[in-house]
C-alpha cells in the first residue's frame, strides 16, 4: 500500500513537473524569450509574474466594470405634478424638489417644458449635480425690474429661502433657455443689472453648456465668490442688459466657442470690486461676437481697484458689429501675464487707438485685425516683457554633407 502511494506522489510530481515546464515554455513564447533551459530556469520568476499580468487586467475588468455601474449617477425627474406649461409661478415647488434629490444624481427636466420663476433655481453647498434641460426653459416672472440677484435665472451659491453660501462642487447644468423679462432686451439701465442668466459664487469645476440666455437686465453670466474650473462651453448671450460674461473673482475658467450676440455694455468684463479678489487664469477663446453697445469689448478692472489680476488670455475670438476696442490699463496695481492675440473685428474703420493697455508686466499683443481710419492699432504705455509679434519657429537645420565613402 505504501509503494502505491508512494507512485501515486511520484506521478503527481511528474506531472506537475511537466505542467510547470509547459507553462514556462508557453510564456517564453508569448514573450518572444529564447527557450535555453537554463534561462528558463533563471527566469522562472520573471515568468509567473509576466503571465500574470494579462490574468489580473482580466479579472480586474469585470469587478471594474460593476464598480462603474454600481456608481452611476440615479435619474431624477422633475415630477409632472409641477407646472411644465409656463402658465404657473414654481419657484417654491421646483427648488423644494432639487433640494430633495441626493447628491451626486441628474436632475432631468422633460423636453421642451417651460417654468415660470419668481426666483430662479438655487443650490447651496451641494455635489456632484447635473441639470438636464432637454430643451427647457426657465422664465423670469419677477417684478423687481432687474433689480434683485434672486431673480437670475439660476443662482449657484445661495439656498432658496436661506442665505448666500458656496462651496457647491461638480456641477453641471445643459441644455436650457433661460429668458429673463428685461422690457428693453440689449441695453443698459444703471440700477437694474441684478438679473443674470447665471449667477455663479464660490462653485467649484462647473460646466455649463448648450445654454441659451435671452433679454436679461444683467449679465449673460456672472463669476464670482472665489469660484475655480469655470468652464462656460458652446453657450448663446441674446441681447444681455449689461456684459455677457463678467468675472468679480475666481480662478481657473475658460470661456470658449460661445455665441455672443448683443450686450448693452461690454462683451466680456474683469471687475473686482475690491482690493482683495483675485482673477487668474482666465481663457477667453474661439467666441462669436455680434456687437458692444456702450464701453469696450474687453475690459480689466475699470474700477481700479489694484486687485491681483494675471495670466489672462483673450485669442481667437471674432467680432462682427464692435470694435476691439479693449481698455486694460488700471493705475493701481499692476497686472501680470495679458495675451490679446489674435482677434479679429470685421467691422468697418474705426479711429486708433482701439487697445488701451498700460502697467502691465507680461504684455503678448499680435495677430489682431481691426480696420482703422486714423492712429494705431495699440497705445502701449509701462509695460514690461512686451512681445509683439508670433515666436517665431526655429528654422530645420539644414543637414551637413556626408564624404563619399
Amino acid at each position: 500500500m505504501d509503494d502505491k502511494k508512494n507512485s501515486s506522489r511520484e506521478e503527481d510530481k511528474n506531472r506537475q513537473t511537466i505542467i510547470m515546464r509547459r507553462y514556462i515554455e508557453l510564456v517564453a513564447r508569448w514573450y518572444d524569450i529564447p527557450p535555453s533551459t537554463k534561462t528558463l530556469i533563471k527566469l522562472l520568476p520573471i515568468f509567473i509574474i509576466l503571465a500574470a499580468i494579462p490574468l489580473t487586467v482580466r479579472l480586474l475588468q469585470q469587478p471594474q466594470s460593476l464598480i462603474q455601474n454600481a456608481a452611476a449617477p440615479a435619474v431624477y425627474q422633475v415630477p409632472s405634478t409641477i407646472d411644465s406649461t409656463g402658465a404657473t409661478d414654481v419657484s417654491a415647488a421646483l427648488n423644494s424638489f432639487i433640494a430633495s434629490v441626493p447628491d451626486n444624481s441628474i436632475i432631468q427636466f422633460p423636453p421642451q417644458g417651460k417654468y415660470l420663476l419668481s426666483q430662479g433655481i438655487q443650490i447651496a453647498q451641494r455635489k456632484g449635480l447635473t441639470f438636464e434641460g432637454n430643451g427647457s426653459s426657465l422664465i423670469d416672472a419677477s417684478s423687481s425690474g432687474g433689480s434683485d440677484q434672486l431673480s437670475s435665472l439660476f443662482v449657484l451659491g445661495h439656498a432658496y429661502q436661506g442665505s448666500w453660501s458656496d462651496n457647491n462642487n461638480n456641477i453641471t447644468v445643459q441644455d436650457f433657455t433661460l429668458i429673463g423679462n428685461n422690457t428693453k432686451p440689449g441695453v443698459f439701465t444703471p440700477g437694474q443689472e441684478g438679473e443674470a442668466g447665471m449667477e455663479i459664487e464660490g462653485t467649484n469645476n462647473l460646466l455649463v453648456q448648450n445654454v441659451t440666455v435671452k433679454g436679461v437686465f444683467g449679465d449673460g453670466f456672472k463669476i464670482g465668490d472665489a469660484s475655480n474650473g469655470v468652464h462656460l462651453y458652446n453657450n448663446t448671450v441674446q441681447n444681455a442688459g449689461r456684459n455677457d460674461v463678467s468675472i468679480v473673482s475666481g480662478s481657473n475658467i475658460e470661456i470658449d466657442h460661445n455665441n455672443f450676440t448683443e450686450s448693452g455694455y461690454i462683451t466680456f468684463d474683469i471687475e473686482p470690486n475690491t482690493s482683495g479678489e483675485t482673477i487668474a487664469y482666465v481663457n477667453y477663446h474661439d467666441n462669436v461676437i455680434g456687437s458692444w453697445k456702450s464701453a469696450e469689448f474687453f475690459a480689466v478692472d475699470k474700477s481700479q481697484t489694484g486687485a491681483g489680476i494675471h495670466d489672462i488670455t483673450v485669442n481667437n475670438n471674432i467680432i462682427s458689429y464692435g470694435s476691439l476696442k479693449t481698455w486694460v490699463a488700471s493705475s493701481v496695481g499692476r497686472k501680470q501675464n495679458i495675451t490679446f492675440t489674435n482677434n479679429v473685428s470685421t467691422l468697418g474703420p474705426v479711429a486708433g487707438p482701439v487697445l488701451t493697455l498700460a502697467h502691465i508686466d507680461g504684455l503678448n499683443v499680435y495677430g489682431n485685425l481691426q480696420s482703422l481710419t486714423s492712429g494705431s492699432l495699440a497705445q502701449i504705455s509701462d509695460c514690461t516683457n512686451v512681445v509683439t509679434a508670433p515666436p517665431s519657429e526655429s528654422p530645420t537645420p539644414t543637414p551637413k554633407p556626408t564624404a563619399a565613402p
